[in-house]
C-alpha cells in the first residue's frame, strides 16, 4: 500500500486536503463512541456530515495485527471513490511489548517498520512548541510524569471484573500515604524534585490530595497547568488538545510513571520506548514491589514532641529571627517617627531610605527619634491574625499573597487532626480560609490602648510576611485577571491604563497602571485586602512576636518552624505555588517607572522597615524599574484619588490607618 498513497500528518484543518467527504474511518477504539470521535473531528476541521457510517474497527473484528493490515488494504483498495481516507489514533491501542516480543526476533524488518509508524504519528508541531515553552516558563528541566487513570466514574465502574486491581485503587484513594511514599522514595534516588500529575477532570479533587501528599516533591498539577498557560497568554486549548499536550510533556520526562489498562498511557510508553526512554513504570506493581523494602510506620523523630532544645535548632535561621524582632522593636520605639515620613508630602525617597538605615543597623542610637505619642492599633473589616492555641500554642499573622494558602492549609491540618474532624475535602475551596480562628481586633485594640498585652502566653508568636513589592506583583497578578470579581477598582485604575494602551492579554489592566494606582492613593481605604499593608493586618507594635519569616527565604524558614512547632510530615508547609515562574521577583518590575516604585516604597514603608528588609532588599528592586520613564501626572493622580472619595469617607468612619495620635490626612 505504501506506493498508493499520499499520507498526509494533519495538524488542525484538514478541509482543503479532504474537500470531499472522508470515505473511510479507521479507528482503533473499542467501541463506537460518538461524542468523543466527534470532538476529534471538530478539532481536525471536519463536520459530522463529512463523514460516512462505515468505519474499520481493530479491536472488534481482528484478533492480530496481521489479520487487522488485511482488512485494512482490502477496505482501503475495495473502491476507486474513495478519495480521502482518516486513520483515527494510529497506535491507540496497539500493545507494543507484546509486538515487539512476538515480531523483534521473527522479523527485524516488520520491527523496523513498526517503530518507523511509531515515530511517524507524533503530536502537531505546535503542541510540542507549547509543551517546550510551557517547561522553559516553569524553569524546568528535570522532572517526572504521573498519569492517574483510575477515576471512580470511569475507571472502577468499567473494569469490575478486575476486583484486586480496583481494590487497590481502592486502598490508594482511602489513604495514600504508602502509595506517595513510594513514588518519593524512587524520585529522590533519580535526583528528582518536580513531578507532573496528569488526570481526568473529574479526579482533579483526588490528584490535589496526591500533591499534598507528596510533599517536599514540587507537585504540579492539571489545573496549576491550566492556569499558567493563561497567564502567560498561550493559546486556549480544546480539551482534546490539552490532552496531546499532557501527553507531550509525559514523553519529555526524565521518568514515567504510567496507569495500567490506560491506552492514553500506553501510547506514551510506546513511544518512549521506541526513543530510548526506558524509565516507564507500572505504578501500581512499583507500588507493591517498593513498600516490601520501606518501613510501615513514621521514625521516632517525626513522632517526637515539639521542643525547644537550642543545641538541636539551625542556628543560622535562629539568629535571623532574631535579628528580625529585634529590628521590629526599634522601629515600634519609633513609630510616630516612621509614620511621619511615610504620610507627610514632603518626605522625598532618600529621607525615607536614610532614616530606614537607622533602624535596621541595630547598633545605631534611635533614642532622639522616641517620641511620647500615644499609639493604638489598627482595626480591619477581617482579622489575618490565627490563634492555634490548640494544639500547637501557636498566634501566627497571614496576611493574603504571602503563601498564606500553603501555611492555612498546614495549620488547618493540625487543627481538624487534634479535633478528630479532619478530611483533605475540607482543605478544598474557599471554606478552608474559615477553619481557623482568627483573633478578636476589637479586643486587642482595647489591650492596646491599655498598654497591655492579651497574646504573650501564645508560646510561638510568627508574622509571615514578603516583600511589598514582590507581594504587590502577585496580588495583581492573581486579582487584575479579567476573569476577577475585583472590577471595583477599576475605576482608580482607568487614569493610567488609558494612557498605556490596551492592557496584556488575560488582564484588566496592566501592572504599571496597577502600581501607580496603589502609589497615587496613600493608606488603606482605597485598597483590598490582598494588597494593604502588611503593618495593618499584623499589628506587629501591639503584638508581641517571637518569629518573623520571610516568604523569600521560606525552604529552610519554614522547615525550622515545623521542628519548632513539631508538625508531623503530612502537615508540612508546602513550597511556593508550583506554577509560579522561576524569575527574579525585581525582573518583573521592569516596565514600571522609576519614580513610582520610589512611591510603592513610601506607600508601604511600614512594611519594609518594621519586618526586617533591609535597604538593599528596597533598592535591588528601584535599580530594576525604568529610569526614563516619567511617574504618572499630577491630574492622572488626582483623577484617580477622586474616583474613591466615597470609599474613603466609609473607611474613615470604621477603620483607620494612622495608629499614633498625629493625624497626617
Amino acid at each position: 500500500m505504501e506506493n498508493q498513497f499520499e499520507v498526509i500528518d494533519a495538524q488542525h484543518d484538514i478541509k482543503e486536503i479532504c474537500n470531499d467527504k472522508i470515505e473511510l474511518l479507521v479507528d482503533f477504539s473499542e467501541s463506537d463512541y460518538e461524542n468523543y470521535r466527534n470532538k476529534s473531528l471538530e478539532w481536525l476541521g471536519i463536520g459530522t456530515d463529512q463523514t460516512k457510517a462505515r468505519r474499520i474497527p481493530f479491536m472488534e473484528k481482528n484478533k492480530s495485527l496481521s489479520d487487522f493490515t488485511l482488512t485494512l488494504e482490502d477496505a482501503m483498495t475495495s473502491s476507486q471513490d474513495e478519495k480521502c481516507i482518516l486513520l483515527e489514533n494510529p497506535f491507540y491501542l496497539i500493545n507494543w511489548e507484546k509486538f515487539a516480543d512476538e515480531v523483534k526476533e521473527k522479523d527485524s524488518s516488520v520491527y523496523e517498520l513498526g517503530k518507523q509508524i511509531v515515530r511517524a504519528t507524533k503530536r502537531p508541531v505546535k503542541l510540542q512548541q507549547d509543551a517546550k515553552d510551557l517547561l522553559k516558563g516553569l524553569g524546568i528541566q528535570r522532572y517526572a510524569a504521573l498519569h492517574w487513570r483510575y477515576d471512580l466514574e470511569d475507571f472502577v465502574k468499567r473494569r469490575k471484573s478486575y476486583k484486586d486491581t480496583i481494590n487497590m485503587v481502592k486502598e490508594i484513594r482511602e489513604n495514600p500515604y504508602s502509595f506517595c511514599r513510594s513514588l518519593k522514595k524512587i524520585l529522590d534516588e533519580q535526583k528528582i524534585s518536580v513531578l507532573f500529575i496528569f488526570s481526568p477532570p473529574s479526579d482533579q479533587e483526588f490528584a490535589w490530595i496526591l500533591r499534598e501528599s507528596l510533599y517536599p516533591l514540587k507537585v504540579i498539577t492539571d489545573d496549576e497547568i491550566l492556569k499558567f498557560m493563561k497567564i502567560r497568554g498561550f493559546e486556549e486549548l480544546l480539551p482534546f488538545e490539552y490532552s496531546l499536550l499532557c501527553q507531550e510533556l509525559t514523553f519529555l520526562s526524565n521518568s514515567f510513571f504510567y496507569s495500567i489498562m490506560s491506552s492514553w498511557s500506553r501510547n506514551v510508553v510506546v513511544e518512549r520506548a521506541v526513543e530510548g526512554r526506558n524509565s516507564n513504570y507500572p505504578n501500581l506493581d512499583l507500588v507493591i514491589k517498593q513498600e516490601e523494602t520501606l518501613p510501615m510506620e513514621l521514625s521516632a523523630e517525626l513522632l517526637s514532641s515539639p521542643t525547644l532544645d537550642e543545641s538541636a535548632l539551625d542556628e543560622q535561621i535562629k539568629n535571623r529571627f532574631d535579628k528580625r524582632v529585634e529590628i521590629m522593636k526599634r522601629a515600634c520605639s519609633v513609630l510616630p517617627e516612621l509614620e511621619r515620613l511615610a504620610e507627610s508630602e514632603s518626605t522625598i525617597f532618600e529621607d525615607l531610605l536614610d532614616f530606614h538605615r537607622h533602624v535596621h543597623e541595630t547598633t545605631t542610637d534611635l533614642a532622639a527619634y522616641k517620641k511620647k505619642d500615644k499609639c493604638t492599633t489598627n482595626l480591619n473589616r477581617i482579622s489575618h491574625v490565627f490563634n492555634v492555641s490548640e494544639p500547637l500554642d501557636l498566634l501566627i499573622c497571614l496576611p493574603p499573597k504571602c503563601g498564606t494558602t500553603n501555611w492555612q492549609k498546614s495549620m488547618s491540618t493540625v487543627y481538624l487532626q487534634n479535633k478528630g474532624e479532619f478530611s483533605p475535602k475540607k482543605l478544598l475551596g474557599h471554606s478552608m480560609y474559615s477553619i481557623l480562628p482568627r483573633i478578636d481586633l476589637k479586643e486587642l485594640k482595647k489591650a492596646t490602648d491599655a498598654r497591655s498585652s492579651i497574646f504573650k502566653e501564645n508560646r510561638f508568636r510568627i508574622a509571615n510576611v514578603r516583600n511589598p513589592f514582590a507581594r504587590l506583583y502577585s496580588a495583581w497578578g492573581d486579582k487584575q485577571r479579567s476573569t476577577s470579581s475585583y472590577l471595583q477598582y477599576w475605576r482608580g485604575i482607568t487614569p493610567f491604563q488609558e494612557a498605556l494602551g490596551a492592557p496584556p492579554e488575560g488582564m484588566n489592566n496592566s501592572f504599571t497602571a496597577f502600581a501607580q494606582y496603589v502609589a497615587a492613593n496613600p493608606g488603606n481605604s482605597k485598597m483590598n485586602f490582598h494588597w494593604t499593608s502588611t503593618f495593618s493586618q499584623c499589628h506587629p507594635c501591639a503584638i508581641d512576636y517571637n518569629m518573623i519569616t520571610h516568604l523569600e527565604h521560606s525552604a529552610d524558614e519554614s522547615d525550622y518552624i515545623m521542628r519548632m512547632l513539631g508538625v508531623g510530615e503530612g502537615a508540612k508547609l508546602r513550597d511556593r505555588y508550583a506554577w509560579s515562574p522561576a524569575t527574579e521577583d525585581e525582573l518583573k518590575w521592569q516596565s514600571v517607572p522609576r519614580g513610582t516604585a520610589k512611591n510603592i516604597y513610601k506607600h508601604y514603608y511600614l512594611d519594609f522597615v518594621l519586618f526586617g528588609y533591609s535597604p538593599d532588599d528596597v533598592i535591588k528592586f528601584i535599580k530594576a524599574t525604568d529610569k526614563s520613564k516619567n511617574a504618572a501626572s499630577f491630574d492622572q493622580e488626582e483623577s484617580s484619588r477622586n474616583s474613591f472619595r466615597n470609599l474613603l469617607n466609609n473607611f474613615k468612619q470604621k477603620y483607620t490607618d494612622v495608629v499614633c495620635s498625629v493625624n497626617y490626612f
